[in-house]
């Protein structure tokens, strides 16, 4: 294996795996925000219904990228 290939890789795995840790709690945020700001200001239901939607597919797709990480280790 290329001695750099090694290193580009480390270095990727480094900052992708915090990223899609980042995702996923955005999404929970999202979820925890959406009802809060239903329940404190006069927003329309469909906002709120947006906000949440997104919550849930940013928590998807974060906890699947999270899921998906291998760990790096170049021989």
């Amino acid at each position: 294996m290329n001695p750099l290939k090694g290193k580009v890789l480390r270095l990727f795995g480094l900052v992708i795996r915090p990223a899609n840790w980042f995702i996923f709690l955005a999404g929970v945020a999202l979820m925890i925000f959406a009802p809060v700001l239903w329940f404190t200001s006069d927003q329309d239901p469909l906002t709120i219904g947006i906000l949440f939607i997104q919550g849930v597919q940013l928590l998807v797709e974060g906890y699947g990228e999270v899921k998906d990480d291998e760990p790096i280790n170049p021989k």
